[in-house]
């Protein structure tokens, strides 16, 4: 993902995108769980802070898309504004030719799947 942060909860790291955490310290992982994020000299970890999605609701808490780094592959957006680079889910290389939904950004067309990873193009909102 464009500007990317990994974190370690546990055994476990994952990714997702650096703008998520902007002013914020609680965060939802979408269809996970709640966790409190503090960054340190650069690095960054986090908390397990609950379960509950009608607490980070009340929060106004993000809920962000994210990914284990170890299953996230590359991607390039071609989109008319601009070219985006960032990470989606190892089942969208089985997409090509296929136009799927890539959540809060767009849905795109799977033009070209390589070792790699993925190239798509914008479609539409």
């Amino acid at each position: 993902m464009e500007n990317s942060v990994e974190i370690g909860i546990g055994e476990t790291d994952i990714s997702f995108s650096r703008a998520d955490l902007e002013g914020h310290q609680l965060i939802r992982l979408k269809d996970l769980c709640n966790i409190t994020v503090t960054a340190s000299g650069g690095s960054f970890s986090a908390s397990y802070a609950g379960d509950s999605l009608d607490e980070a609701r009340k929060a106004k808490t993000p809920i962000v898309q994210w990914l284990p780094p170890s299953s996230a592959v590359p991607c390039v957006l071609h989109h008319p504004e601009r070219d985006m680079q960032g990470s989606c889910e190892a089942a969208v290389r089985s997409e090509l030719g296929k136009v799927i939904q890539f959540e809060r950004v767009a849905f795109a067309r799977i033009d070209a799947v390589t070792a790699d990873g993925i190239e798509a193009y914008f479609t539409h909102r």
